[in-house]
């Protein structure tokens, strides 16, 4: 059979040509009825419904290209599945290869035919996360969504092996995360895709339509007062405005009643209605719900955009976060992991809950009311959060929410919004995280030693000298007193000792010296001195007073140090305090000749009897190194403090948070 079948339509007598030789179905031109293409060419009329609505960007004819591959759109189908309704567009490459594009709700994704690796085992599942082994060779795939259609309509020239009673979808997510979608028509056949998420601006698609949200009215079961459905039947369930009774799309496309009020639900800052521009992008707001976990309550917007896509603004505590589903997120091997991987980036698992609607007011693009089979885990990576929603029907759907700041929702829907109190689960509170400033901290005191150490390598290091104060008249030193079992030992008269005896004179001891030394020269523009002084002190302390006097211009440099060292025994324990040596720079000195006047002083009674002195020129100045560290990294150490508060403050509400040294 050629590419292209040309025969007449039974209902108007028209020439139908189908362009694909693999596309079987076609709403002919007359737009009275669906023709079947059989294997010999001929066509039949089925009694399929038909579809011609522009709630989608897409049309028969609309062109595009997808890694640099041109496409034609030839039609599509539209399934109505649980909660949701989909579009899975024919395409045709221009090498006559056929795919899918699956779109709805802002979502896209190319589906290429695929054959299994194997024989399909356990593809009947309808179980989430369960193995589905023969996909791959050496690959197995794990059920993400399971999706039925009992009804479907038709519009354009479509992919499809004829009519079946139903239509089922089974989503797989592969551990290296690799996409499928299994189709399955009727009891007997099916069809393996795989599947790639693709943005509406990568496809470059020309000759669209514009889009026209299919707009309903529907009828309040309890008050009988009309509620507009927006973007019908992508809206699937809605919250009277009049008396906020609840309705949910059901089987038979019919709005069937939940549960009855008899007074609106709307008290969130946001009214549906409202339209507003955020982040560059026209919003209609079209829902709002105010739902309750265990934790607290928060506040759900349900905007749509002009071209079609459904996103929320979750708002709790002043905290905003615009949120977006996504074809998939990542594959859960356990049921709550600590830690998962997204777009390579961590995400920490910070929340879990199961959640009731309390208030509602507006249409919702699923059915909101079933909450009490679906359950959510929440992973933070601020600003971004993965939440991960599990329904017992269909089975695991993604979102990605980003913080918003309130100004921004503020300035874009021209509404008062709440004040913001604690941190926000995302909220940006630095750029860089707790381990980041640590690495920040670690990089800043290496780079300061790496400095110290190059600039010492650069120093010469030059003695000038080496020298010894003396002091005068140093006390003789003390004898042992003569120990109990010393036979010869002097025994102290009792009356002598009450009476007390006359100690021969002493003579005075000098506790002070000074000396002149030098002279130094010193050939650097800029240099450094370094003294070094060291004095064998027992019990005691020494000090200095050094004056450094350049003898062209006459300029003093004075300093003073000390030094002291004390030991002992108290209580049971040995202690010691104080060091017997010390250091003392005179910085960036002037070339030229240098004395140097050290006015030593001892603590009078000491048996200190000398202190060394060294001088050095063009040292390694330590004490710079210090400083410059201690300035270096004041930033760093104070941002991850801050950062460190924030996240203890933001992780207080969660049952998973790291800070907690109980857990």
């Amino acid at each position: 059979m050629s590419a292209t079948a040309l025969q007449y339509c039974t209902e108007c007598g028209q020439h139908v040509a189908f362009s694909h030789a693999q596309t079987l179905l076609k709403v002919c031109p007359c737009g009275k009825t669906v023709l079947k293409r059989a294997e010999d060419g001929s066509l039949m009329q089925r009694r399929l419904p038909m579809l011609q609505s522009a709630d989608s960007l897409l049309q028969p004819g609309t062109r595009g290209t997808w890694q640099q591959q041109p496409f034609t759109v030839l039609g599509r189908m539209r399934l109505w599945q649980q909660e949701s309704v989909y579009n899975y567009w024919t395409i045709s490459f221009e090498n006559k290869e056929l795919a899918l594009l699956a779109e709805g709700y802002g979502i896209m994704a190319l589906l290429r035919f695929a054959k299994p690796a194997g024989t399909l085992r356990n593809a009947d599942t309808k179980r989430t996360g369960d193995k589905l082994e023969g996909i791959v060779a050496n690959r197995n795939s794990y059920l993400q969504h399971y999706l039925r259609s009992d009804y479907y309509e038709i519009e354009g020239e479509v992919w499809m092996p004829g009519e079946a009673a139903f239509i089922e979808v089974r989503e797989l997510l592969s551990k290296d995360e690799a996409c499928f979608e299994l189709f399955q028509f009727g009891e007997h056949f099916r069809q393996l895709f795989e599947a790639t998420p693709v943005a509406l601006p990568d496809l470059a698609l020309t000759n669209t339509r514009r889009l026209a949200f299919a707009n309903t009215t529907a009828t309040c079961r309890q008050c009988k007062q009309p509620n507009q459905i927006i973007h019908h039947p992508y809206s699937r369930s809605f919250a009277c405005l009049h008396c906020g009774s609840r309705h949910v799309l059901n089987r038979d496309r019919e709005w069937q009643l939940l549960l009855s009020y008899n007074k609106p639900h709307s008290d969130g800052v946001l009214k549906p209605g409202m339209k507003g521009t955020l982040q560059g992008q026209e919003y209609l707001v079209l829902s709002y719900a105010e739902k309750q976990e265990r934790n607290g309550r928060w506040r759900e917007y349900g905007l749509l955009s002009t071209d079609g896509q459904y996103v929320f603004l979750s708002e709790s505590m002043g905290h905003w976060m615009l949120v977006k589903e996504q074809y998939h997120g990542p594959l859960l091997y356990t049921k709550k992991p600590d830690k998962i991987y997204f777009q390579e980036r961590p995400y920490y698992l910070y929340n879990e809950y199961r959640w009731t609607v309390e208030e509602a007011a507006g249409c919702f693009p699923y059915n909101l009311f079933n909450d009490d089979v679906a359950k959510a885990l929440e992973y933070i990576a601020p600003p971004y959060m993965l939440i991960c929603e599990t329904d017992d029907d269909e089975g695991i759907t993604w979102y990605q929410g980003q913080h918003v700041e309130a100004s921004e929702v503020e300035n874009a829907f021209g509404a008062s919004v709440p004040y913001k109190t604690g941190v926000g689960p995302v909220q940006p509170v630095s750029p860089l995280g707790v381990g980041q400033w640590l690495k920040v901290l670690a990089v800043a005191v290496l780079a300061t030693l790496l400095v110290q150490l190059g600039s010492g390598f650069f120093n010469a290091g030059k003695q000038l000298d080496v020298t010894t104060i003396e002091f005068e008249n140093v006390p003789p030193p003390v004898e042992p007193r003569p120990s109990s079992q010393d036979s010869t030992a002097l025994q102290i008269d009792t009356n002598e000792a009450i009476i007390g005896t006359i100690a021969p004179p002493i003579e005075p001891i000098s506790s002070n010296k000074t000396v002149v030394l030098g002279p130094y020269e010193l050939s650097k523009r800029r240099s450094n001195l370094q003294i070094d002084l060291q004095a064998p002190l027992d019990n005691s302390w020494a000090s200095v007073q050094l004056t450094l006097v350049h003898k062209q211009t006459g300029k003093e440099y004075t300093q003073e140090e000390g030094m002291e060292y004390y030991y002992g025994y108290t209580d049971g324990e040995n202690w010691k305090e104080g060091d017997r040596e010390a250091t003392v720079y005179f910085s960036s000195l002037p070339a030229g000749t240098y004395s140097l006047q050290v006015d030593a002083q001892r603590q009078e009674g000491s048996s200190t009897s000398f202190i060394n002195l060294w001088v050095l020129n063009d040292t390694s100045m330590w004490r710079n190194f210090w400083w410059c560290l201690l300035a270096i990294s004041i930033y760093p150490l104070w941002m991850l403090l801050a950062v460190y508060s924030k996240e203890k403050k933001r992780w207080a509400n969660s049952p998973f948070t790291p800070y907690d040294s109980e857990k």
